[in-house]
């Protein structure tokens, strides 16, 4: 190894070395107020590994309570005590990785197409917040299984979103913290809903506010069962036709309210 100005090289001389050689990594310690030697018992400030875990990697793994300066936590969950060995793949000694790891920032910028390809899991992990921007693209996902959707906070779908958002939220929407909400283009677009069957369950009230004609096709048995109280307004013309044999059944009370008349 070569040591410039506190950055360590691996390095590898001849042929015959790289063929016995597992690894070579750069590495550059983190910031320090002092002089003092790099400590492998600390994160390091950047490290790029190719190959099998490196001695610096097995150093660090010995003194640190956990390697989560060097590797995702993902990882180390999933490998648990054997994090270390797997770094660069199931294949332990024989695998040949890549381990990317720093205390700042990494990017990563392309004028052309970007190419992310793995044949087993990918998994993505923020401390923080998660943003896909595509200014002028679509953006699609497509699952060959199923695709889940959870969040401990609350769901929004929107349409027709512009670049200044805007966006009131009316009173009627009570969706809150935790509830979901579907707003098609503010209100100025369709929604459309199709399946073989429609369960909805509504635990509280429920509420259709419908500002323009209402329309319910029927091409079935129709079935009602209300267990209170049905209280209707026309305030228009009510008119029914019955196509077939009709039967109906009422008990109730009829009240009848009239106006007090005095003769003079």
């Amino acid at each position: 190894m070569t040591t410039i100005d506190g950055t360590t090289f691996s390095t590898i001389d001849t042929p015959t070395e790289a063929s016995q050689t597992r690894y070579v990594y750069f590495y550059v310690p983190a910031h320090s107020d002092d002089d003092s030697e790099p400590d492998a018992s600390r994160p390091p400030g950047a490290f790029l590994r190719l190959g099998n875990y490196s001695d610096l990697e097995q150093t660090a793994s010995t003194c640190q309570n956990d390697m989560t300066g060097f590797y995702p936590a993902q990882h180390i969950s999933d490998e648990g005590g054997d994090n270390l060995t797997k770094a660069a793949g199931a294949a332990g000694a024989n695998a040949r990785g890549i381990a990317l790891a720093c205390d700042g920032r990494i990017l990563i910028k392309s004028a052309e197409k970007i190419y992310i390809h793995a044949n087993e899991q990918v998994h993505i992990h923020s401390n923080d917040n998660i943003k896909l921007v595509a200014d002028s693209g679509a953006i699609d996902n497509t699952t060959g299984d199923k695709f889940t959707v959870k969040s401990r906070k609350k769901i929004s779908m929107r349409s027709g979103v512009g670049t200044n958002d805007n966006y009131t939220k009316p009173s009627e929407n009570t969706s809150g913290d935790r509830g979901i909400e579907v707003i098609a283009d503010e209100g100025k677009s369709n929604i459309f809903i199709e399946g073989k069957s429609l369960y909805l369950k509504v635990n509280g009230t429920s509420t259709s506010d419908i500002t323009e004609n209402n329309s319910t096709i029927m091409r079935a048995d129709n079935f009602e069962d209300i267990w209170g109280d049905n209280f209707t307004i026309f305030r228009g013309t009510n008119v029914g036709f019955y196509f077939g044999v009709g039967f109906t059944y009422c008990q109730r009370v009829l009240k009848h309210l009239h106006g007090a008349r005095y003769r003079h």
